[in-house]
């Protein structure tokens, strides 16, 4: 009666483990607000993470079934206030404004007036990309452009801080003064290699300046913001008063200083267009993406058509850098990530001083999240929060649902087992002798060897080693160096665990090579081991989501 008790238990648990998560309006609805904003990091909520990364104020805002299902503000919009962070709050978007500039020239190239695929220098007429051996190889297109893989210079760029002078684009490409930065150029073969460039996002929007005629600004306002409903999101610099008082404080330069000085304010830094710049809130991006997955989806085709859209979805480039373990190649405007069989655009902001932001869209089942953070130190929260989106809305298994699984699995076999054990217990006794056991008083004399010195000499090597590198031996690092949160007990107990693996091989080997045990302690000893390993083995490639969920 117990066996067939635990059976029922565990096939229960076996049940719940995988069970649909449901969505909707109502009750349902602040359900899954809750399970995102209590589902971080050892199930800690959203404000006590906030704390923990020391970012004062964040937005966010969801997109189910093709719809802007909630929004929320949480914290402040500056440090030692009260004002709080509301979905109406503008946030600088920092490289978010990409996927905006690639769509806005995608929609003139579907009009007709630009070429994906044609030298860019046959459009520009105010300022040409200077020739050299690399462009003799090679043209700089549009599509090489949008894709990061035209060979253009300049990576990240540092921003103007207010009553800086502020360069003209002309003066930002040619590296003029005031610009802080060195002239836009081609600095290796375009098409050869995938290099992140603000510069080429420069060439993007002078070109589109010099086919239109008119500013960037007007451009992505009449293509794009007005046709969107994005109401609170522009490119220009200096705000008009009502955009000003609704506008998040920056906080924090750089990592580093921010840790040491949490109360540092960040001054706000005036962007060039195009690749940064683009001050907006979290519903209004949400309904970018809304756009882009419309078009996708043939409901809307006044921004793109289908088409585009599977172009933008189409890979320019292979393999591109970001969080592990994920599979991610970069399209046009945006990274494709490629989630359970499912490619998900994918663009993160904040490479200037005091914001970090992303958008994340799946067109084929119309979902994505927007979020907009006021704090350098917002990066580990954003991925945080996408995890605990993914269980929420049960797009993509994080280690709860992992464990439960493997946890059912493992309750339902020894259920099983204990169904069978005297008949296992019958056939391991048959192959067991005298001769190949020991008694036990022998075997831990044995285990006093070499072979026991050398499982703990490793463990307490290796142990010292990830706790101090933060790396493994299964690849990956297990503690972020930018956490700087994490206690060392944290990163004792990961390291340890981790990196038993070693000394588990190396006992494993002891235990049949020195023949310390009996055959039956020996098969259950390998079996445990076995067991441990391919836990190690499930969890390698999720120890970004280690305790999540």
């Amino acid at each position: 009666m117990k066996r067939i008790y635990l059976l029922f238990l565990t096939a229960l648990c076996l049940l719940s483990g995988c069970r649909p998560l449901p969505s909707g309006s109502g009750q349902v609805l602040e359900d899954q607000v809750r399970k995102v904003e209590n589902g971080l990091l050892v199930n800690k909520s959203i404000q006590e993470r906030m704390e923990a990364y020391q970012v004062p104020g964040m937005s966010i805002a969801v997109v189910n079934d093709f719809q802007l299902e909630w929004t929320r503000g949480y914290g402040v919009m500056k440090l030692g206030q009260d004002q709080p962070v509301t979905p109406d709050t503008l946030f600088q978007a920092g490289s978010v404004a990409k996927p905006v500039t690639a769509v806005t020239a995608l929609h003139f190239v579907e009009a007709g007036l630009l070429d994906l695929d044609r030298n860019v220098n046959q459009y520009l007429t105010s300022w040409q990309v200077p020739e050299n051996e690399f462009t003799a190889q090679e043209d700089v297109t549009l599509r090489r452009l949008l894709s990061h893989t035209a060979g253009i210079n300049q990576g990240l760029n540092p921003g103007y801080a207010p009553g800086e002078d502020v360069p003209t684009l002309l003066q930002s490409l040619n590296g003029d003064p005031p610009a802080n930065t060195l002239p836009v150029l081609v600095d290796r073969t375009p098409g050869t290699q995938c290099y992140y460039s603000n510069g080429g996002y420069l060439i993007v929007v002078q070109l589109l300046e010099d086919v239109l005629g008119v500013s960037f600004q007007d451009i992505t306002r009449e293509a794009l913001f007005e046709p969107l409903g994005m109401d609170s999101s522009t490119f220009e610099q200096n705000l008009p008063e009502d955009l000003q008082r609704r506008t998040a404080t920056p906080h924090g330069w750089d990592v580093e200083t921010w840790w040491e000085s949490p109360g540092l304010i960040a001054e706000t830094h005036i962007q060039d267009p195009g690749y940064g710049g683009l001050w907006t809130t979290t519903p209004d991006l949400a309904r970018f993406g809304l756009g882009v997955m419309d078009a996708y989806q043939g409901r809307s085709n006044e921004i793109l058509s289908r088409e585009m859209v599977q172009e933008i979805m189409t890979v320019q480039f292979e393999d591109v850098a970001m969080q592990a373990p994920y599979d991610v190649d970069m399209g046009l405007g945006f990274d494709l990530l490629h989630l359970g069989g499912e490619t998900w655009l994918i663009f993160f902001g904040g490479s200037f001083p005091g914001y970090i932001s992303v958008l994340l869209v799946q067109p084929d089942r119309g979902a994505g999240i927007a979020i907009l953070t006021n704090s350098f130190t917002g990066y580990e929260l954003i991925w945080e929060i996408l995890y605990s989106y993914f269980y929420a809305y049960g797009i993509f298994p994080t280690t709860r649902q992992i464990l439960t699984i493997f946890l059912s699995a493992v309750l339902f076999l020894a259920a099983l087992a204990s169904l069978v054990w005297d008949w296992f217990q019958s056939l391991i006794k048959r192959y067991s002798t005298e001769k190949d056991g020991l008694e036990e008083p022998a075997s831990i004399e044995k285990m006093k060897g070499w072979g026991i010195r050398l499982y703990l000499l490793v463990l307490a090597a290796s142990t010292l080693a990830i706790t101090v590198r933060f790396q493994g031996p299964w690849g990956g690092y297990l503690v972020h160096p930018l956490w700087k949160g994490a206690s060392w007990t944290t990163k004792l107990l990961l390291g340890s665990y981790f990196t038993s693996a070693i000394p588990l091989i190396v006992f494993t080997i002891q235990v049949w090579t020195k023949k310390l045990w009996t055959l039956r302690k020996r098969i259950f000893a390998t079996l445990l081991t076995a067991g441990i390993l391919g836990a190690m083995i499930a969890l390698r490639d999720l120890w970004e989501v280690m305790f999540w969920g």
